[in-house]
């Protein structure tokens, strides 16, 4: 109840056009979906239709630029994220140069990228647990968002 005094969510596909007029929302979310769209630069051309100018949109994705990726790949022959069997929904795979080049919009400028999950390895990333302090985990996605687990991109419509 709390939350619908402050959010509107919408139900639509992001990949067509949204029901809402242009110039709707302060800010988008599209946290873990791009990854799983036919055509992810629809989705970015409707953030860019329905935020205002000034708004901000943040995405995330998996990373697949990450140092679990590349351990698994090494160590395994394979990776959790990546491989048919164990991911089904997962469509398309991106690594930071992926997704700056994807987001080249007129009017949508990257104003942060942060790493998530740094070093954080989980059976649903990697094959064995590891555990590392939560601190470490933080402060390396600020400082290496192209080997962390996961991107978060924060973009500003100018």
């Amino acid at each position: 109840k709390q939350a619908k005094k402050y959010l509107k969510p919408i139900k639509g596909n992001a990949e067509k056009r949204l029901p809402v007029p242009n110039e709707s929302f302060n800010v988008v979310v599209a946290s873990e979906i791009i990854e799983h769209l036919l055509h992810p630069e629809n989705l970015l051309k409707e953030t860019e239709r329905v935020l205002v100018k000034g708004g901000y949109a943040i995405i995330t994705m998996p990373n697949t630029a990450s140092i679990q990726m590349r351990l698994s790949l090494l160590l395994w022959g394979r990776c959790p994220t990546l491989n048919y069997a164990q991911n089904k929904n997962h469509i398309r795979f991106y690594d930071l140069s992926d997704i700056k080049y994807l987001i080249q919009k007129p009017q949508l400028r990257i104003e942060k990228v942060r790493g998530g999950g740094f070093l954080s390895f989980s059976k649903v990333n990697f094959p064995a647990y590891i555990p590392i302090p939560r601190l470490i985990r933080v402060i390396g996605g600020d400082l290496f968002p192209q080997i962390s687990r996961g991107l978060i991109i924060v973009l500003r419509k100018v």
